[in-house]
């Protein structure tokens, strides 16, 4: 994928729920992703390739499928307790299923 100089936002839905993904302005194969079906307004993520590569759409899926997956569902945000880095997999994601 090949983004343009000043790359224009894209709209992505994963599993129900809708992010804005931007690659950051002079900074290859960085990308924001703003999680706009969220409970928490303004709440995503920073992705960023050490190769400083774009993604492909299927790789920026992903990305959003590994973030929904370390949602805590009570909360809406990555849980900062320590003893929770692996998210239950029978647990859902936030959001889940989509109405």
């Amino acid at each position: 994928m090949s983004w343009p100089t000043d790359p224009k936002p894209i709209r992505l839905t994963v599993d129900g729920e809708l992010f804005e993904v931007c690659e950051r302005a002079g900074v290859p194969g960085q990308y924001d992703f703003d999680w706009l079906s969220g409970p928490n307004r303004h709440y995503g993520f920073t992705s960023k390739r050490s190769d400083g590569s774009a993604e492909s759409r299927d790789e920026l899926k992903d990305d959003i499928r590994n973030f929904l997956a370390m949602i805590d569902p009570e909360t809406g945000y990555i849980s900062d307790d320590e003893d929770d880095d692996e998210r239950d997999p029978d647990k859902p994601p936030l959001g889940w299923p989509p109405s």
